[in-house]
């Protein structure tokens, strides 16, 4: 409908020459729409130029009064803008990709500016945070100066503020669509109702993604049971369904009772969204071993909260008292485990017994703090690594046993140093993952694809892979450090002439079994290297920051002085990375994420003087 509209003034008015078959001669309707909103200009359009048609079918002309009408219907139930500081909000919402405009309020710019402030809020920086809320948010958020000046000190108004800007745009986004052109179509076919039958397409729905799977739960209709029933009942389903041992469950159900101990005169299904943000609060303010601590573990849940707070407070105002001096509330991680696992319950609670679930998405995410080693470890240096080649025991005496009996320990540092692999990747890579491609001089170029796909085509094997995010899919091209001293292709020919599946999984293992030893070679591959690394806190710096991971990040430096990898975004490729709103995909239909274009990056792949022979004659002693 965008023909039809004009704007004047930042005002959209509604334009439209029609043909006037009584009077014979053409009739120009001109409408102003009230409205400084793309959105609801363009909706309120394709209703007027709905009727007007519909009206012209009849041998009628629309009069002013019922276009009028019709606007006044819509602005009194849509979304609207009504003042300066609306407006506001509007303008820094709006958005320009690829030289095309979409103002604040239109689908494309709503989605694009909550996926922009979710990504600022995983990553909690507090400074970007700060800057969006000083800059954005509190110009139109009428707070008097003078309680403004207080609130600034304190950083929870600031994350409290992000979140409900998050909260907000969530809702915009949920009315978009609940206030449709084809929604309200719908309506106004109610109120304005026509002789002549017309067809109306069901409005489309917003595809969100559900954070949790229970298709595999059993419904109940009857009414909600007691607590202690329901942690029976989600108990049974995590060992059963899910296959969770009964150690991990048992600290689920620590979570869970927070739930019960909050809130212990209200069933699961009573609990409102409000009710969640105030558990939020208690959660956050939880003390660490509260039930252990001789401070804590004789008071109830709101009055160990009630304390914490009162000891924080005092801390805030430079007052402390040495009894309070061990008191801490939960550490980040923790907080974290228990917001995933009070929304887990909710939510399979819902599902099993049927009633609507309060748990909104972003209530309790906003102060998520997620527990990924890529944020919280340093690199390691070339000398570090030196080290690690040199004496860590099984890549030297034991290096011949460890190739024989755990590979994994050895190929897997490898992978990660010059190719940036994850080691879940590595340790799922089957025999048929080894494919071959050429370059521009038909040379071959040998590489590995890492996918959730099971290359071997065997239906058995197919759930045994996954990937951490969609754009973990990747090609990666073997260098002569693979080819020539670690000998990998012959390692993967000798395990596929031992009829293995996996590079690293032995045959033997049942396949019901697969995913859980994938996970635990894995396992052992970082816990060796990280109970190794510990051993050597006087020759490596920021020791307590690095660990097997930090390998990743050393290949990240590596990568990162090459200025190819930012300029047509193959570092991105290379790490299975994106940034957000980044176009770089279809990775497999785009030339720069093809084998032969990332070989020459990661040629340049060096850490200082590493002598490979021992590891070139111990690998040719298992073949």
């Amino acid at each position: 409908m965008a023909k039809f509209l004009h704007r004047r003034n930042g005002t959209y008015y509604f334009h439209k020459k029609i043909y006037d078959p009584t009077k014979q001669k053409t009739l120009f309707i001109r409408k102003t729409l009230n409205t400084k909103c793309y959105n609801s200009a363009k909706t309120l359009a394709s209703l007027i130029n709905y009727k007007i048609c519909r009206y012209l079918e009849l041998g009628k002309i629309m009069t002013k009064e019922e276009i009028e009408e019709i606007t006044f219907q819509y602005l009194s139930r849509a979304i609207e803008e009504y003042d300066d500081l609306e407006d506001l909000r509007h303008e820094t919402n709006t958005i320009s990709i690829r030289g095309n405009t979409y103002e604040g309020s239109t689908e494309k710019a709503i989605i694009s500016k909550l996926n922009d402030f979710k990504a600022i809020d995983e990553k909690r920086d507090f400074d970007e945070v700060k800057k969006i809320v000083d800059e954005e948010i509190i110009p139109r958020c009428g707070i008097e100066p003078s309680l403004l000046k207080e609130l600034q000190k304190k950083k929870m108004f600031y994350w409290k503020m992000f979140k409900y800007e998050i909260e907000l745009l969530a809702s915009d986004l949920s009315r978009y669509n609940e206030y449709s052109a084809n929604n309200v179509l719908i309506q106004q076919e109610k109120l304005y109702p026509s002789n002549t039958p017309v067809i109306i397409e069901e409005p489309k729905t917003l595809n969100i993604k559900e954070d949790n799977n229970f298709n595999d739960v059993e419904k109940e209709n009857k009414e909600v049971p007691e607590f202690d029933i329901l942690i029976s009942k989600i108990s049974q389903y995590l060992s059963v369904r899910r296959g969770i041992s009964d150690k991990s469950i048992k600290s689920y159900i620590g979570s869970y009772i927070v739930i019960n101990e909050t809130f212990p005169h209200k069933r699961i299904d009573e609990i409102t969204l409000q009710d969640l943000e105030y558990l939020e609060d208690i959660v956050i303010h939880l003390p660490k071993n509260r039930k252990k601590g001789k401070l804590t573990r004789e008071l109830p849940i709101l009055e160990q909260v009630d304390f914490v707070k009162k000891v924080l407070e005092e801390r805030d105002n430079d007052i402390y008292d040495e009894k309070y001096e061990d008191l801490e509330t939960l550490s980040a991680d923790t907080i974290n485990n228990y917001f995933d696992r009070i929304k887990f319950f909710i939510s399979f609670c819902s599902e099993k017994y049927q009633f609507k679930n309060p748990f909104n998405k972003l209530v309790m995410e906003s102060f998520r703090v997620n527990k990924d080693a890529s944020l919280d470890k340093f690199p390691l240096s070339d000398d570090d690594i030196k080290i690690i080649f040199n004496e860590f025991d099984y890549l030297n005496k034991k290096l011949f046993f460890t190739l024989k009996n755990n590979p994994l320990k050895v190929y897997g540092i490898f992978f990660t140093l010059f190719l940036g692999m994850r080691p879940s990747e590595i340790g799922q890579l089957m025999v048929t993952d080894l494919k071959t491609t050429t370059n521009k001089d038909d040379e071959t170029i040998y590489y590995l694809e890492v996918s959730k796909e099971d290359t071997s085509k065997k239906k058995t094997l197919a759930t045994q892979k996954k990937t951490k995010t969609r754009y973990s899919k990747r090609k990666l091209p073997l260098t002569k450090i693979f080819l020539e001293d670690l000998k990998f292709l012959d390692f993967v020919e000798h395990r596929k002439a031992n009829n293995h599946e996996f590079i690293f999984i032995d045959k033997e293992i049942e396949e019901k079994k697969l995913k859980e030893a994938i996970k635990n070679n894995v396992r052992r591959c970082e816990d060796t290297f990280n109970s190794r690394i510990k051993k050597f806190s006087n020759e490596i710096e920021d020791l307590d920051k690095k660990s097997y991971y930090s390998l990743r990040h050393s290949f990240a430096n590596k990568i990162k002085m090459v200025p190819e990898t930012l300029r047509d975004k193959r570092g991105e490729s290379l790490m299975g990375h994106t940034r957000n709103n980044s176009e770089l995909f279809n990775r497999y239909g785009n030339k720069y994420f093809e084998p032969d274009f990332l070989y020459e990056i990661l040629e340049t792949v060096e850490y200082g003087e590493l002598n490979l022979e021992k590891f070139t004659e111990q690998i040719e002693r298992l073949f």
